[in-house]
Parts: structure tokens; sequence; C-alpha cells
């Protein structure tokens, strides 16, 4: 390198303008390379956001399709013990309960489709509900089916479950088909 003198580094030095000049266009080239920077990053995120929630809405559709036919298995058993228990026969047959994780996907990310449908999230809070309320009936059922067989009303108890399941499946079957096509609706 070259030793300059206080007089060669003087503002009309045609060194020096180069060197101010090539200064600017460096900063300025930063400047330019780190907003594409920023917007790669803010069209990569929105591009994994909108992955993510199709991805959740896949997820709340295929539980609830597999809550559907559940329900029709259990249905059937509960029919099938319903014609056997005037015979004081049983079924041995548990019920299955329901999953109900699909409402875990609201609370750690929820999709957009229920941020800007409430009429939509509110059908989910009642199946959701309904879920809960089916799960904890066929459990309570199950813990007396299993520990209750000698009580001399166990027929009477057990229809009077059957029963219960039953009206509370209905009000869920006429809600989830629905609710499923307007979810599958919006993923693609």
């Amino acid at each position: 390198m070259q030793n300059l003198t206080i007089s060669e580094w003087h503002p009309n030095n045609a060194l020096a303008q180069n060197t101010v000049s090539f200064d600017y266009f460096s900063f300025f080239t930063g400047v330019i390379v780190a907003l594409i920077g920023v917007a790669l990053t803010i069209a990569w995120d929105k591009y994994k956001s909108i992955k993510q929630e199709k991805n959740s809405l896949i997820t709340i559709a295929h539980e609830l399709e597999t809550n559907i036919s559940e329900l029709e298995d259990n249905k059937q058993t509960i029919l099938q013990e319903l014609n056997v228990l005037a015979d004081k026969k049983i079924i041995v047959k548990p019920l299955v309960r329901l999953n109900s994780d699909f409402s875990s996907f609201l609370t750690m990310n929820c999709p957009s489709i229920f941020k800007n449908q409430a009429t939509l999230l509110e059908e989910m809070r009642k199946i959701t509900k309904l879920t809960n309320e089916i799960n904890e009936t066929i459990q309570s059922r199950e813990n007396y089916r299993v520990n209750n067989g000698a009580m001399t009303n166990y027929n009477n108890r057990i229809q009077i479950y059957d029963e219960i399941l039953q009206n509370s499946i209905l009000r869920l079957e006429m809600l989830m088909p629905d609710f499923v096509k307007k979810i599958k609706a919006h993923i693609s």
C-alpha cells in the first residue's frame, strides 16, 4: 500500500473521492441485500404458517373422521346390546372412547378459519363438548359394566347408559359431517 500524505487526502484528490464513492456503494449494496434477506424471511415464514395451518386442518378433519367411524361402531354395539338386554344377556365388547385431541390444535395454533368465522369456532366447541360428554359416559358405563355385573339392576342401569349414549351420539353425528366438509373446503 502506498503511503499518502495529508495533502494527498484532500477532498479534491481523485483517489479519496473514489474511496468515498466506493463506501457508499458498499453501504447501499449491504442495505439492499439485507432488505432482500428480510423479504425472503417474511415470505418463508408466511409459507410455513400457511403450510402449518393446512396441516392442522388436515389433522383435525382426520381425527373427526376417525370419530365418525368410532361413533358408528359404538352405535352398532349399543343397538346389539339393547336387543339382548331383555334376555338378560350382555355384550362383552367395550365401547371405544372418542379422540378428543383435535381441540388441542386450536389452543396450540388456531387456524385463521376459526378466527375469521365465529360460527365455525362455536361448532367446534359444541363438538368438543359432546365428545367429552360421550367419553365420560363411556368411561362411567365401562366402570359400571366391569365392576357391577352381579347387581340385580345391572341390565336396567346399562340400558339407561346405552340410551344416554344413543342420544349423545345422535347429536354428535348431526354436527360432525357438515363440520368436516367445511374444514376440508378450506384445506384446498
